[in-house]
């Protein structure tokens, strides 16, 4: 199964047209940010609605090395540990407060670190219109491989899919590690994983640090891939859709993630087609837009009350009843095995 999907992965291109790659690109930076926030908010359980703030340190990252260093160094090699480590610095820093603090407070304290991560941004998007004369976004050149320059719709497919095949695998191993069963005991109750001698505090810290880290590469790779870094592009309707990706999908699962950002990625391209499908009247298309944050949380309340599993729940029962049909339950011989 997995040779026969990464040989159709890579038949994609050439099966689809431009428009239809520019989308599976998205859909694979969102899957990026997705597994660092499922990493933070569905294994360690702290709520994290600063995700674009996050995003927003890994475009900094890859503009500030065009600018300040060159861009000749804002390659990907450079760019991208640059991105994550600054984004693990930026999640340690925010992850601090919320040691002292649970529940509603934590999500608190990463809704106010994004506001000034936002502040920030903005204060040095002045600074370098004072200083070097820029414009309101930064400009970054074409992608650098050092073999090769990624331009094309193709070339971002194939990187995009690399680095979310690297993300996915080490993501898988990371929640089977000892710090990977730690957040699982952190999530289901707190005061009982400290009582069991685990050191809270360190784990909450690595939590915000790996899924900051992830967040920052998405935004390095998205700053890339539209070629500007702009503080306005990530804003608290982001954080909202990064927090439904991982609801949708199945909190505490990175195939759950993976669904969730495909998902929440392209329902609005979908709803679109469908509206242009049956020619609907183009104020539809206007009032879809504006109401499109509240669409995401009307989505994540029905899954929440009809399906708390999410995609991957709702997967896990499709193919239990094919493997069972046309018997409701599994054998108890099976089950004791």
């Amino acid at each position: 199964m997995a040779i026969a999907a990464l040989v159709a992965a890579a038949i994609v291109p050439f099966v689809f047209d431009t428009y239809y790659l520019s989308l599976l690109n998205l859909v694979f930076i969102a899957c990026i940010g997705a597994i660092g926030i499922n990493i933070t908010t569905g294994y360690a359980g702290q709520v994290n609605l600063g995700q674009a703030g996050f995003l927003l340190v890994g475009e900094f990252v890859a503009g500030a090395i065009a600018i300040h260093i060159g861009a000749i160094w804002a390659n990907f090699w450079i760019a991208a540990p640059a991105a994550m480590i600054a984004g693990a610095a930026v999640g340690v820093i925010v992850g601090w407060p919320a040691l002292r603090v649970r529940g509603l407070y934590v999500t608190l304290a990463t809704l106010a670190a994004f506001f000034v991560i936002q502040y920030l941004g903005l204060r040095y998007i002045e600074y370098l219109q004072q200083t070097l004369k820029t414009g309101i976004d930064i400009k970054l050149s074409a992608l650098d491989l050092l073999f090769m320059t990624v331009s094309s719709e193709r070339s971002w497919y194939y990187l995009l899919l690399s680095v979310t095949v690297v993300v996915i695998v080490a993501a898988t191993g990371l929640a089977h590690t000892k710090a990977g069963r730690a957040w699982q005991a952190l999530r289901e109750h707190e005061l009982m994983t400290e009582v069991m001698g685990i050191d809270v505090a360190h784990y909450k810290l690595i939590a915000f640090a790996v899924g900051a880290s992830l967040a920052s590469l998405a935004g390095m790779l998205f700053g890339f891939y539209h070629h500007s870094v702009n503080p306005e592009a990530f804003t608290v309707e982001v954080s909202v859709q990064y927090l439904a990706m991982i609801i949708i999908g199945g909190m505490g699962s990175i195939a759950g993630a993976v669904l969730g950002a495909a998902f929440v990625v392209l329902i609005p391209y979908g709803l679109e087609w469908v509206l242009d499908t049956f020619n609907a009247p183009s104020q539809f298309l206007i009032y879809f837009s504006a109401v499109r944050l509240g669409v995401f949380a009307f989505l994540m309340l029905i899954f929440l009350l009809l399906e708390p599993e999410g995609l991957i729940g709702l997967w896990e029962r499709i193919r239990r009843f094919f493997v069972l049909w046309p018997f409701r339950f599994q054998p108890l011989e099976e089950k004791r095995r």
